[in-house]
């Protein structure tokens, strides 16, 4: 089984340099990040034509019920 990196942050600053050192080495990452879905989706496509593994979804994590059960 593949090891996973959860990014909260996933931008274009630490949280996004974080989630592409992992991605290199050989874990999937899952990007979260409150808004920008083109960004979020730029950055995926990074990771994946680097030949890194990656996946992500817009999420406020500060926000209460944000994610369900």
């Amino acid at each position: 089984m593949k090891p996973v990196c959860l990014v909260f942050g996933a931008g274009a600053g630490i949280g996004g340099t974080v989630a592409k050192k992992f991605a290199k080495e050989r874990y999937h990452s899952f990007l979260c990040r409150r808004s920008d879905q083109e960004g979020l989706d730029s950055l995926i496509g990074d990771i994946e034509s680097s030949g890194g593994s990656a996946s992500g979804q817009l999420i406020n994590a500060i926000e209460e019920n944000a994610i369900e059960e």
